[in-house]
């Protein structure tokens, strides 16, 4: 494969510049409640650049960490596609699953905001396949890149990649029998947008995975310095696991 890679614009302006994901989700409360809260935005067709599609066509369903669906959104106004609006309980983790037109189906972890709140556009997206279905496959190289009921991918991106030298990433997952452990694929992206694999203590701006066996996905990421990240995504098959701006714990 080509160890050099030059990624679309698109991922050089994303608004994750001044936001981890938390706050990419709850940017602006909206009013206290105590069972429910409503969450609402825009979802994209892959990362945010100003000029995105967004997600028509399919379904947000948002799910507990054990799989078991909470609820299903809607886009409450027909004049405005893309836009969803989410009912679920404050102060959750939860895991929601998209589908769309187009798309790949994407799977994201996330905790939802304590009151009523607006996510950031580009805070939430899918992977549109026109766009992404050629990357993809060039980063695979001679791993798994068919997308299918048995099989998952993963992309990673850490929030602070220079929190990340040196790092370690670990990506298995359980189909209920075994454990299977993926090929995880760390890369570093220059100022001028070139992308090469990370060597040994260099930054890591990007992971993925492509040979990933079906099931619940744990994502692992330790540092020299003892910091450690662990993330689940239950009952993953066919889809893309989105594990953007991850935040690695304040060392000691």
């Amino acid at each position: 494969m080509n160890n050099r890679l030059f990624l679309p614009v698109l991922l050089l302006t994303a608004c994750a510049e001044d936001s981890a994901l938390d706050d990419l989700l709850s940017w602006e409360e909206l009013a206290e409640t105590d069972d429910e809260i409503k969450w609402t935005g825009t979802i994209y067709d892959g990362p945010y650049t100003g000029e995105n599609g967004v997600l028509t066509g399919g379904s947000v369903v948002v799910e507990d960490l054990f799989g078991e669906t909470i609820v299903e959104g809607e886009e409450p106004y027909a004049s405005y596609e893309g836009y969803w609006q989410l009912t679920v309980p404050p102060s959750t983790d939860v895991v929601l699953r998209l589908t769309g037109e187009g798309m790949y189906p994407t799977l994201w972890q996330v905790r939802t905001p304590a009151r009523s709140a607006y996510w950031y556009s580009g805070g939430l997206f899918a992977y549109g396949q026109e766009v992404w279905g050629a990357f993809f496959e060039d980063l695979a190289g001679e791993l798994e890149t068919e997308l299918g009921d048995d099989t998952c991918w993963v992309w990673g991106a850490p929030y602070d990649s220079s929190a990340w030298a040196g790092a370690s990433v670990t990506i298995s997952s359980t189909d209920g029998e075994e454990t299977h452990e993926a090929t995880p694929l760390l890369y570093a992206v220059s100022d001028e947008g070139a992308m090469t694999p990370a060597i040994a203590n260099a930054e890591v701006d990007y992971f993925f995975a492509f040979d990933l066996v079906a099931g619940d996905v744990s994502i692992e990421v330790n540092v020299d310095d003892g910091r450690t990240l662990s993330l689940f995504y239950p009952d993953c098959a066919g889809e893309v696991v989105s594990a953007w701006w991850l935040v690695l714990p304040e060392g000691a």
